[in-house]
């Protein structure tokens, strides 16, 4: 996964380590990339930043989109969330 650079002020780290107890081996990496951006994609609406990821589930970045609809009406304050609606 890939970010912003106005990203970086807000973690001490360029990367994110997950460990489950389970084999995810043969899980989708279009699944497996859901914890991640559900962790920093709150940030990156707030400050206008860009997510990268190579592949992720159509419902979830569906579901991204009405979420973020709601924290554009929540925090209106945060303008660079106001010119980004679509997505």
């Amino acid at each position: 996964m890939l970010y912003s650079e106005n990203l970086n002020k807000y973690f001490l780290y360029d990367h994110i380590n997950v460990q489950y107890t389970i084999d995810i081996s043969n899980v989708n990496d279009s699944i497996l990339y859901i914890p991640v951006v559900a962790t920093v994609v709150g940030i990156a609406w707030a400050v206008g930043a860009d997510i990268l990821v190579e592949s992720i589930d159509e419902n979830y970045l569906l579901s991204l989109d009405k979420i973020k609809s709601i924290f554009i009406k929540w925090f209106l304050r945060w303008t660079p969330l106001l010119g980004q609606q679509g997505g």
